[in-house]
């Protein structure tokens, strides 16, 4: 899993990886998924449920 910052603003996101370098969590100390997000505008409260219906491999993967 990686954990990426992104700020509200893209001076906020660029300002706060200064210096950072993007590192990879422990999956077994990991928060659960809050929500999915295209990260692309419009987000909604079912969003994914269609992909995660027609798609047994991303099911498992948000299951796991």
């Amino acid at each position: 899993m990686l954990n990426i910052n992104t700020g509200r603003t893209r001076q906020d996101a660029a300002s706060s990886n200064i210096g950072s370098t993007p590192h990879l969590i422990n999956p077994a100390e990991a928060p659960g998924i809050l929500g999915i997000s295209t990260g692309q505008g419009a987000q909604w409260a079912t969003m994914g449920r269609e992909l995660a219906v027609a798609s047994p491999f991303f099911r498992r993967s948000i299951e796991a």
